[in-house]
């Protein structure tokens, strides 16, 4: 399959999207860490839930890919998952990648 072709500043600001999209899911694994944490403490769940949820918290980021995957694809991901909004993109990003947003959304 053909790669797509981006211009150096798109392929800048695709990077640049790719690690806010990571930052935001980092966090939100992080509060769910913190919230069930807190439930544990509060007596609202055994120790056993507590870890298992911090296992599911865990695992693998959903916006990681292979570093030689085309770089629109984890930000297209990442607006499909709710992690990125259309005014996260600029202009020229949402148009480069508008098709791949459509098709990570389906």
């Amino acid at each position: 399959m053909k790669n797509r072709s981006y211009d150096s500043k798109i392929l800048k600001e695709l990077a640049e999207l790719t690690e806010l999209a990571l930052e935001r899911e980092r966090s939100a694994r992080l509060d769910d860490v913190s919230k069930s944490l807190n439930r544990w403490k509060k007596g609202g769940i055994g120790s056993a839930e507590a870890l298992e949820n911090i296992r599911r918290s865990a695992g693998t980021p959903e916006v990681s890919w292979h570093k030689d995957a085309d770089p629109g694809v984890p930000v297209a991901h990442a607006v499909a998952m709710g992690l990125l909004f259309r005014e996260d993109l600029s202009d020229g990003v949402w148009n480069s990648i508008e098709v791949l947003i459509t098709l990570a959304g389906i």
